[in-house]
């Protein structure tokens, strides 16, 4: 009965990344109340509270541009889980294995530290939102490590949640620049502002832009790599259709740092794994030579990634893109990265305060890094940087350079929440995932889980 009733879940899944965007035209009103019973008709199905949380959360995260009183779905969704399951911290703390005593310090620090900020934040209504987004992040952390999931289980949903997401962005993208024009709403009640570009035509699904769109894809990827990382020594997991289907509906984003992920990350895999049959001594040696010879080749390393990047922006058709990031080191991004350095020299130690590139600069930095520094100053971006730190040890090295630090580093992720559920996934023992009884005491790489 289990076996048939994920099947359904599968399938309502995928009807939905048809289904949604086709009613969405027919009337917003039509898509609202789509996604409610479709998200009902899971939560009916799915047959424990881990898998609801999860896949349901999964779910609603590809309509990020939706918004009901102003509050995303998937942060309704969380605050409801809250009201609901939550309410006894008791309980909440007793459920949570903790085995990694950096998760304390950061909560403590980040909820007297927050408030503080928000305070003395030069524009109190910006910083507010800022400093809600940071707390969902921290209840979605706790939330996520407090349930004693099997991801094993889980993980049967990841493809028809790819595909849905990948069905969406198509769909979406032919109506829109194809048949009937961008159609943003606006309600009383909820609203939709998906991605819209008259020239650069781009696939983003119900994303607020294309980078939230390929982060959704590359999230699922670090999910799955750090669930094969986790138990390869016992059980052999296959997902590589999983991996290439992602990797290729990143890169239909047109987005230049995903094709440059995407091919960074196969390139690397491949290495590691075909030629060097997962040999991680010759790995590391290799990849110190490598960065050897990229620092005293740096000038014709830029060289070449500049020629790179033209290349990529001219074949996604995003010419005018060149107009004003013809390369590396003229692109806006590099420029904005200057003056945010400029500004963190003269308040270093402890930051600007919440949202703080709206008083200093026309856009905001995209590196989450500088926008860490811009906001609490070196003391939050430690603290930060310390929450994150067992990513690094539990992923695998071109996941964690290709997928994680490089979005990480031309983007602002600081709150992006599918990050804080792979965090939750590294930094508690309780999310960890449960062998089947069957495989327990099996030898190295003797049982095979497609």
């Amino acid at each position: 009965m289990k076996f048939k009733k994920d099947h359904i879940v599968n399938l309502i899944i995928l009807l939905a990344g048809v289904i949604n965007p086709l009613t969405y035209f027919i009337s917003p009103g039509i898509l609202l109340l789509s996604l409610l019973i479709e998200v009902v008709g899971l939560y009916f199905l799915l047959d424990s509270f881990e898998k609801k949380l999860w896949v349901i959360y999964l779910f609603l995260f590809q309509y990020f541009s939706i918004a009901i009183l102003n509050i995303k779905l998937y942060d309704l969704m969380t605050l409801l889980v809250l009201g609901t399951v939550y309410v006894n911290p008791r309980k909440t703390l007793k459920r949570a294995t903790i085995y990694d005593h950096r998760i304390q310090v950061m909560l403590f620090c980040i909820i007297l530290i927050l408030p503080v900020l928000v305070v003395f934040s030069m524009k109190l209504s910006l910083a507010f939102v800022e400093y809600m987004r940071y707390l969902m992040c921290l209840v979605i952390l706790v939330i996520f490590s407090s349930s004693k999931v099997d991801l094993l289980k889980i993980r049967i949903f990841f493809l028809p949640l790819v595909l849905s997401n990948l069905a969406t962005g198509v769909i979406l993208y032919f109506l829109t620049y194809k048949l009937f024009g961008y159609y943003p709403f606006e309600g009383p009640i909820f609203t939709v502002d998906y991605h819209y570009h008259e020239i650069e035509h781009r696939l983003s699904g119900f994303s607020s832009d294309p980078n939230k769109y390929y982060l959704y894809f590359f999230s699922i990827v670090l999910v799955v790599d750090l669930l094969e990382e986790t138990y390869s020594r016992i059980v052999q997991i296959k997902a590589n259709r999983i991996r290439l289907l992602c990797i290729g509906a990143a890169v239909l984003s047109l987005s230049r740092v995903a094709f440059l992920s995407a091919l960074g990350y196969a390139a690397v895999r491949y290495f590691r794994v075909k030629l060097l049959r997962r040999n991680n001594k010759l790995y590391f040696q290799i990849l110190v030579f490598t960065v050897i010879f990229l620092g005293v080749n740096f000038n014709s390393i830029v060289d070449l990634l500049d020629s790179s990047i033209r290349f990529l922006t001219e074949l996604a058709g995003r010419e005018r893109t060149l107009a004003y990031a013809p390369s590396l080191t003229e692109s806006n991004r590099m420029r904005i990265w200057v003056e945010s350095i400029n500004l963190i020299k003269n308040n270093w130690l402890t930051g600007y305060g919440l949202f703080s590139w709206k008083a200093f600069l026309p856009y905001p930095p995209h590196n989450t890094i500088l926008n860490l520094l811009l906001d609490f100053g070196i003391v939050g971006l430690t603290l930060y940087l310390y929450l994150y730190w067992p990513v690094l040890k539990r992923c695998y090295l071109e996941s964690y350079i290709f997928l994680f630090l490089l979005p990480f580093m031309t983007l602002d992720l600081q709150s992006y929440r599918l990050f804080y559920i792979l965090l939750s996934v590294v930094l508690f023992k309780s999310v960890y995932i449960r062998l089947p009884q069957k495989h327990e005491n099996l030898p190295y790489r003797a049982g095979t889980i497609k």
